[in-house]
């Protein structure tokens, strides 16, 4: 007569599934006893999934978020025997942003580009070329960037899960306009000093200066 000791198997590892990725996560089962030995194990208590696996170390790539946890183990010979350890899958939301808005700073010559940030981890935001605000409602806002140049923006966290890549130019309108001068002709003789009449009718951005030459 032959005894063999009762089946183990342990699950171990963790991982983070970016939300919409298609990605999966690598869990470890290692398991001991007279093959073939069929392991069973739920995520969050739910419907059971049984492996027929063989003694040693398994990988197993799962796609689906939550706590893994062995039922059941039973080797070749029907002893059932201890199931141990416990795998966390974490899902992560993606980012999203919304609300982009551009503004223009005429006496500078510049704008500025906004908008929300949403989901991901707010903790870690990441943007090149500007500021996330500290607290919710997340807020981006750009340094200056010079009318008519382009503007080339990532957005990320910690998970780095699918950047979001946002690019575009953008040129602010110029509202100058000189204005008019009274258009009836001026009879002057000789040396006399001309004096013409300004509509007073320009408009003008704060950095503009008004030049009247003859």
């Amino acid at each position: 007569m032959q005894v063999n000791p009762p089946p183990t198997a342990f699950i171990s590892g963790s991982g983070i599934i970016c939300e919409g990725s298609g990605q999966s996560a690598a869990l470890t089962l290692n398991v001991t006893g007279n093959a073939p030995i069929q392991v069973t194990y739920t995520v969050n208590g739910g419907s059971p999934t049984t492996l027929t696996l063989f003694a040693g170390a398994t990988t197993i790539n799962v796609s689906q978020p939550g706590s893994y946890q062995i039922i059941e183990v039973v080797d070749g010979g029907g002893c059932q025997g201890i199931g141990n350890g416990l795998a966390e899958v974490v899902l992560a939301p993606a980012i999203q942003i919304s609300n982009l808005d551009i503004q223009c700073d005429p006496v500078q010559g510049t704008y500025t580009v906004t908008f929300g940030i949403s989901g991901g981890d707010p903790g870690s935001y990441l943007v090149n070329s500007g500021t996330v605000s500290a607290s919710s409602p997340y807020v981006f806002t750009s340094f200056p960037i010079p009318s008519g140049s382009p503007y080339s923006f990532v957005v990320s966290d910690a998970n780095n899960c699918v950047p979001i890549f946002l690019s575009g130019d953008f040129t602010c309108p110029c509202a100058t306009n000189a204005g008019t001068m009274n258009l009836t002709p001026l009879v002057l003789c000789g040396n006399t000093p001309a004096s013409a009449l300004f509509n007073n009718n320009a408009t003008l951005d704060a950095n503009d200066a008004l030049v009247f030459m003859l």
